[in-house]
């Protein structure tokens, strides 16, 4: 690439960059990832993981994330409904560190429900304040406990979905990806050139 080249392509990054410094609180970058799949039985008295995905965070981000469950109390009259949540865990999956709010659903005989739950997490397990998610490796979950007689067959989730986009700026990304010392670097080379 010449060096005139080089400048242009920079001088671009540099006035998106720029941009995102006028507005003030800069430009989503969002990048993600889905998963879904079939039938998950959900027993009674127990909290059934009905998807998961690893969320890798590089910069400081917060999480809009989606969840969708077509239920169906499977002929089953001893289940009465329950509760369902989208949780980020540690990479250990022994503590919660954001979550979306419960959601509580109620499931006559013969009834059907579309479980779905979106948003930002927040903090902690019951938390009302955006969470910030700090760089490090995580686990999101679909959870959803039913609610009945303990040991019965359960309900069904006919299928699922589990859908995550990190939010965050720009200017994060591109410090991130060692952009400036890239910058600075190529400069000072073309300064010298």
């Amino acid at each position: 690439m010449s060096i005139v080249n080089r400048i242009r392509t920079h001088a671009v990054l540099l006035a998106g960059a720029a941009l995102a410094l006028r507005a003030g609180t800069g430009l989503a970058v969002p990048f993600g990832d889905t998963v879904s799949g079939g039938s998950v039985f959900l027993p009674p008295c127990i909290n059934t993981t009905v998807a998961s995905l690893p969320v890798t965070v590089d910069v400081p981000s917060r999480l809009f994330v989606n969840a969708t469950a077509p239920f169906s109390d499977n002929g089953n009259t001893a289940y009465n409904g329950g509760a369902y949540q989208v949780v980020l865990r540690d990479s250990g999956d022994t503590t919660t560190v954001a979550s979306t709010l419960t959601t509580q659903f109620y499931a006559p005989d013969g009834t059907s429900n579309t479980l779905t739950t979106s948003g930002v997490l927040f903090q902690g397990t019951s938390g009302t304040t955006a969470f910030t998610v700090a760089p490090g490796t995580y686990l999101l979950k679909f959870t959803i406990g039913a609610n009945g007689l303990c040991g019965s067959s359960g309900g069904i989730v006919t299928s699922y979905t589990l859908t995550y986009l990190m939010l965050s700026s720009v200017l994060d990304r591109i410090f991130a990806s060692g952009f400036n010392a890239m910058v600075f670097a190529e400069n000072h080379e073309t300064l010298m050139a």
